[in-house]
């Protein structure tokens, strides 16, 4: 019998044979990439279908008379992302030029603060509000506007959010008092900066998949390139030109790059249904809660130091304006290597909470040290550290959420839901620190302890969180290992016999080489042209070997391939097949699918734990009631 050929379930195979043709499923978003079939039940039951993953991951074509699509702006949709070529480099080109537009010209805002400061004759607490909404509304903004991304509305949204990005520029260039810049800097460039960010990066992460963490951090650096272009163009023409045509030439560069992205960006995928914008039951995990009050008390503080950096070795260390605008421009520019050597560490070794624990009390230290600075020689070495670590932190806490996830399939809606906690700590941590000087009569000692001391508080909650993850989800996933698969675990053909040949153990892990007992109820339909590699199992405290099958419940879920073909391990991804199955006249579907992460004695924790749990369908209900997950080698 021929292949089946429906174009919406091309990564699966046919009804009696693999198609070959595609060995690796579609991921289509971090979103909405996992698998989420019903949960199990009991053995007397026989076990309802799951959802289709081929309609899951694989998008349907664009209708072209549908209007909402874009197609003059929208790359050929192939069947998985390229991760790489020229289109998909472009999208990254595009993101760099964004953050560059938002971030960069945000954090730059140590331009602004001690001019207007002495322009306006008003408090350093109340000048902080402008900046601190700016990066409120980049957040709070931002947890939504990916939805028009998700809408096919990503165009729409980059014109609407560049325009006001350069009324807000060009209206601030004519103010003269504080609720004009306020208004024109504060509130209508922060929010063109919300509209445009999270559609972009949303987009270009469609392009990528092992190596979307340093796509990502590469566009990321566009923090770091701002952060330098406008302090160096505000240090060289303010004295010349003045604080008007300064801040309008400003504007010309965001113009001239905008236009850049609204020339190279195309989207891959067609308009789809977004998910929720809150999931209230995220608040009953208590990795997430304190996940999320650590992440408020970690960015209450750390955009604090780049508003003040500029202002205190002016008011503190007697710097000249030429000499504080250098400051600036370094503790930018060394925010490039800090955005892209943690996300390397964290892909290729550590992962990423175990990454960003340390760099938090890092952080933490040089706020506390910085008390202590009292020269202009200590200044800088200061601000080349504390820069690192600083823009470490800006691109490791949504990356941290998702190794925190047991359901990445809500990562989405769950970084969405942080954004938006962490709005508010934005929005206050700057002005608090103001008014924490000027209450102090100038002095800068009672905002730095308070600093430190929210960076200690937040890396503490971290450690909890990532305690309470590792207590709820048992297993020997911590321990890294970068050794293959395929030198671990040798594969050979495996017969459908009920007996184990041999046992051996592996730490927790316990691995069955030749023949061994497995589900034959979902093993009978598998076609004889397939060879099974392994089988994930969640093994409960009271269960032997013997238990595999659970009493009849399909807590077991296997490795598949195509006969004649190769598994494929690359950049430490494990490559896991689908397969279809017919029992009985009824088409049931069981697998996973390919997800990056370092392979733990041949095992991909990220796997395990996200993978297994989204395909039982009730990740909190399995937690508490197994003790580890197990690789079984056939």
């Amino acid at each position: 019998m021929e292949p089946h050929q429906d174009p919406s379930q091309d990564t699966l195979a046919g009804d009696e044979e693999f198609d070959t043709r595609s060995s690796t499923p579609t991921i289509v978003s971090d979103a909405e990439s996992v698998l989420e079939p019903p949960v199990q039940p009991a053995s007397e039951e026989k076990p309802e279908k799951p959802e289709k993953p081929g309609k899951t991951q694989t998008p349907e074509k664009p209708d072209p008379s549908d209007p909402t699509a874009e197609p003059s702006s929208e790359a050929p949709l192939s069947s998985e992302p390229p991760d790489g070529g020229l289109t998909a480099w472009l999208q990254v080109l595009a993101g760099h030029l964004v953050v560059f537009n938002t971030w960069g010209y945000i954090i730059s805002f140590g331009i602004f603060q001690p001019y207007y400061a002495a322009r306006l004759n008003t408090p350093p607490s109340a000048i902080a509000w402008i900046g601190s909404v700016q990066i409120c509304l980049i957040f709070l903004v931002g947890a939504t506007s990916g939805r028009a991304f998700d809408a096919g509305y990503y165009r729409h949204a980059l014109v609407l959010g560049s325009v006001l990005q350069l009324v807000g520029i060009l209206a601030t260039s004519f103010a003269d008092t504080y609720i004009q810049l306020f208004l024109a800097q504060g509130l209508c460039q922060g929010l063109g900066c919300g509209i445009v960010f999270a559609p972009t990066i949303a987009n270009m992460s469609t392009y990528f998949t092992r190596k979307r963490s340093m796509a990502i951090s590469t566009s990321g650096c566009g923090g770091g390139t701002g952060g330098m272009v406008f302090p160096l163009m505000a240090q060289q023409l303010m004295p010349r030109i003045g604080f008007h045509w300064t801040v309008r030439a400003m504007g010309l560069v965001v113009l001239v790059t905008s236009v850049v992205v609204l020339v190279i960006v195309r989207t891959r995928l067609p308009p789809r249904r977004s998910g929720p914008l809150v999931e209230v039951a995220a608040f009953k995990e208590p990795t997430y809660v304190l996940f999320s009050i650590s992440m408020f008390f970690v960015l209450w503080a750390a955009y604090f130091v780049y508003y003040y950096a500029r202002a205190y070795a002016i008011d503190t260390l007697g710097a000249s304006q030429s000499t504080s605008f250098t400051m600036l421009l370094i503790i930018n520019a060394i925010g490039i290597p800090g955005r892209l050597v943690p996300a390397y560490l964290a892909d290729r070794y550590f992962g990423a909470v175990f990454t960003f624990i340390p760099i938090v009390f890092a952080s933490a230290v040089c706020v506390f040290a910085w008390a202590g600075v009292s020269n202009l020689a200590g200044d800088y070495a200061w601000l080349l550290v504390y820069g690192f670590f600083g823009a470490a932190i800006q691109v490791m806490f949504p990356s941290a959420l998702a190794g925190l996830s047991t359901d990445l399939s809500k990562n989405g809606t769950r970084i969405g839901m942080v954004f938006t906690i962490v709005s508010i700590a934005a929005l206050t941590g700057p002005p608090l620190a103001g008014k924490l000087i000027e209450v102090a009569g100038g002095s800068y000692i009672a905002a730095q302890m308070w600093g430190g001391t929210c960076l200690v508080l937040g890396g503490a909650l971290l450690c909890a969180a990532k305690w309470v993850d590792m207590r709820d989800n048992k297993g020997p996933f911590i321990h890294l290992s970068l050794k293959p698969l395929t030198a671990t675990h040798p594969r050979e053909p495996m017969s459908l016999s009920t007996n184990a040949q041999a046992e051996s153990k592996e730490g927790n892990m316990t691995i069955v080489t030749g023949e061994m007992a497995v589900m034959l109820d979902v093993l009978g339909c598998v076609q004889s042209d397939s060879r099974i590699l392994g089988a994930i199992a969640l093994v409960g405290p009271k269960m032997e070997v013997s238990e595999f099958d659970f009493d009849g419940e399909q807590s077991t879920y296997f490795i598949f391939k195509p006969a004649g073909t190769d598994l494929v391990f690359e950049n430490d991804v494990l490559e896991m097949i689908m397969v279809r199955t017919q029992c009985d006249d009824q088409d049931e579907t069981y697998g996973v699918y390919p997800r990056p992460a370092a392979l733990i004695d041949g095992l991909s924790p990220t796997a395990l734990r996200a993978d297994v749990t989204a395909l039982l369908g009730n990740p909190e209900r399995v937690g508490p009631n197994f003790d580890r997950y197990e690789y079984y080698n056939c």
